[in-house]
Formats: structure tokens, C-alpha cells, sequence
């Protein structure tokens, strides 16, 4: 191969995913659907969800990047849809018998974007010296109160009042304040 060929081969590895990429992110899909159906990924009290799906997602946004944290967000998203159109989870089975199109938009839209916006987070910080150290503390940290749990806030408030958009359990309460304020299960205060 001559100079020419290497460039172009070097070009277009690295503008479509490369084998190892594929691998990490295949992984990465694994460990979410396999804590999703089993009971490493919720724990379920009554009235209370904890999810520690957002850890594989967060993980996997710091190590695949923007694109790789939109990929396992949707995987969480689905997995959420999924739940809720069969009943795994209460609340969500109630919200899609009462309307699938703002169900599937409440379950997947939040946890997408908690992929993507943890990915850019991360990006943008780990490109400026000043802050790479910590980078991937903060990009980690930009949506801890999703560890408080589903329903935690949605029952007592804001736990973290202006931690903005990039938390996907305020992202939730507002869809669901958005979509479904007329029945009677949604505070008002949301």
C-alpha cells in the first residue's frame, strides 16, 4: 500500500466505528439489558423504584463517547418501554394504558438524553486541561440524583433544586407534569 491508501484507510476508520468500538459498545448494551430484566438493575420497594441503570449508561457515554451514551440511554429507554407495556412496572403500566404515544416519549426520550448529554459533558471537560482530571467525576456527577431513585423527588419535591436539564429525573417530572398534569396521581406542584 502506498502513502495515499494508508491516509484513506486511516480516514475512514476513524470516521465509521471501528471493531473494538463495536465489541465495547455490544458489551456495554449487554450489561444494561442484563441488570434491566434481572434484579441487579431495580430495586423495587412499594410506592419506590431504584434504578442503577444509569451507571452502565454513564460509563458507557465517559468510555463510547456522545454516540455510544445515546446508544446505551435508548438500550435504558427501551427497557423502561418495555417494562411499562408489560406491566413490570406499576406506574408506567398505568401512565401507558392511559396514553402509549406520551408513555414511550416519558420512558425513553429522558434516558436518552442522559446518555447523550453525559458523553458531551465529558467531552467538552476532558478536552480542557484545566479540568481533565475531574471530568469524569463531574460528567458522572451531572446526573446523580437519578440514583435517589425514580420516584423519590416526585414524591417530596426537588432534592436538588438547580441542577438544571441535565438530569433525566427532572426531564421525567416535567414530561409527566407536561403529559398527564390532568389526572389526579400528578402533583400539581410538578
Amino acid at each position: 500500500m502506498n502513502n495515499n491508501q494508508t491516509s484513506a484507510v486511516n480516514n475512514t476508520a476513524n470516521k465509521t466505528f471501528t471493531t473494538k468500538y463495536m465489541v465495547e459498545l455490544a458489551a456495554m448494551i449487554a450489561i444494561i439489558i442484563i441488570m434491566a430484566f434481572t434484579p441487579l438493575g431495580y430495586i423495587k420497594l412499594p410506592g419506590l423504584t431504584i434504578t442503577f441503570l444509569t451507571i452502565p449508561v454513564a460509563v458507557g457515554a465517559i468510555i463510547l463517547g456522545p454516540v455510544g451514551g445515546l446508544i446505551c440511554g435508548l438500550t435504558f429507554g427501551l427497557t423502561s418501554l418495555y417494562q411499562a407495556v408489560t406491566g413490570g412496572s406499576v406506574f408506567t403500566f398505568a401512565l401507558f394504558n392511559i396514553s402509549p404515544v406520551f408513555t414511550i416519549i416519558l420512558t425513553v426520550v429522558p434516558r436518552t438524553l442522559e446518555g447523550l448529554l453525559t458523553g458531551l459533558i465529558f467531552k467538552v471537560l476532558h478536552n480542557i486541561r484545566s479540568v481533565q482530571k475531574v471530568s469524569y467525576y463531574i460528567a458522572s456527577l451531572a446526573w446523580r440524583r437519578k440514583l435517589q431513585g425514580n420516584r423519590t423527588d416526585f414524591l417530596s419535591g426537588d432534592l436538588f433544586p438547580g441542577s438544571g436539564c441535565c438530569d433525566s429525573v427532572y426531564t421525567f417530572h416535567r414530561i409527566l407534569a407536561i403529559y398527564f398534569k390532568e389526572y389526579h396521581f400528578v402533583p400539581s406542584h410538578l
